[in-house]
């Protein structure tokens, strides 16, 4: 089984070089890089050249900047592996990842396989860990729901996935800069013959906050209307309704939250009583309080029962 494993480079001279020989130092040898850089300014790309020269595994290619989606969709064009691996280039994975992998995927028939991950800052204390495993009793709708809410985390580097199964369906990221693998994910999980999880700490997700990576530069407004979209075309919506609603309310909080940092608790009490407005008529209450996280379930009944101003205050204490 080979592994292509997926690396959107943007100015990251100072963290590439781990990354590449956390791939370099697998168990597993059966693997390609496909290492795009996204139009960098320093010497990222220089770097990448280096280690093409000595391992002809590594492939590499540079562009003008498009963002990371579109640059992940670069490589998947040239993927030849079984299964796809994506790594960010300021990140590093452990030595045994694609031999657990492989094994995983081998015993247990999975086209979907999400691993447990460390969160840790640029010294290497761990910020928290991320156990994706703690999902495996869930329902495939349940799976769904809960990513598509953010309560299972975003990101497509917590899991791997089959090649077959992206290219037989077609499925690639958008270019947005926030949820731009919202609906890659959405199809592979919701596609998936089998989906398994490996309760093993295999990824190092490292905080730097400066990165392309992990700076949002927009907001969920754009992925949940393509969301709704996406589901409508697809005859899908009345399926997944409950799982949108619960993605929809929890972009009104995060709305409200970045509205109530700038604004006075007035201010913000009357646009949550528009944004609750807004919610109401075009998503309505039919939500699932599985999909949501513990410390939000708790607002939806301050909403029905219009405890709008405790809600002002609680998002300016949560912002101060």
């Amino acid at each position: 089984m080979k592994i292509s494993v997926i690396i959107p480079v943007y100015n990251a001279e100072n963290y590439i070089r781990k990354c590449l020989n956390s791939v370099i130092n697998q168990t597993y040898n059966n693997w390609e890089i496909l290492a795009i850089d996204d139009g960098s300014v320093d010497s990222s790309y220089k770097i990448l050249s280096e280690y093409a020269e000595m391992d002809s595994r590594i492939h590499i290619e540079t562009k003008k900047n498009e963002g990371p989606g579109l640059t992940r969709n670069r490589a998947l064009n040239k993927a030849s592996g079984d299964y796809i691996v994506f790594l960010d280039s300021d990140d590093y994975i452990e030595p045994d990842y694609f031999d657990v992998l492989v094994k995983t995927a081998t015993e247990k028939c999975a086209d979907v396989v999400f691993i447990d991950v460390i969160q840790e800052d640029t010294q290497g204390r761990v910020i928290k860990f991320e156990k994706m495993s703690r999902f495996s009793n869930k329902s495939r709708k349940g799976l769904i729901g809960c990513q598509m809410s953010g309560y299972m985390p975003w990101g497509g580097w917590r899991k791997a996935a089959s090649r077959a199964l992206i290219e037989n369906h077609n499925l690639r990221y958008t270019s947005d800069p926030v949820g731009e693998e919202a609906i890659f994910s959405f199809e592979l999980l919701r596609n998936a013959n089998k989906i398994c999880f490996i309760p093993q700490n295999l990824y190092h997700y490292v905080n730097h906050p400066g990165s392309q990576s992990k700076v949002p530069n927009g907001t969920w407004q754009t992925t949940l209307q393509k969301m709704k979209i996406h589901l409508e075309i697809n005859n899908i919506y009345n399926e997944y309704s409950d799982a949108l609603n619960s993605f929809a309310f929890i972009v009104m909080v995060s709305n409200i939250l970045r509205f109530a940092k700038n604004n006075s608790v007035l201010k913000t009490w009357k646009q949550i009583r528009e944004y609750k407005k807004e919610f109401a008529t075009i998503y309505g209450w039919n939500l699932c309080k599985e999909y949501l996280r513990k410390d939000v379930r708790f607002l939806i009944p301050l909403f029905k029962m219009n405890f709008l101003l405790l809600i002002a205050l609680a998002a300016k204490l949560f912002v101060a």
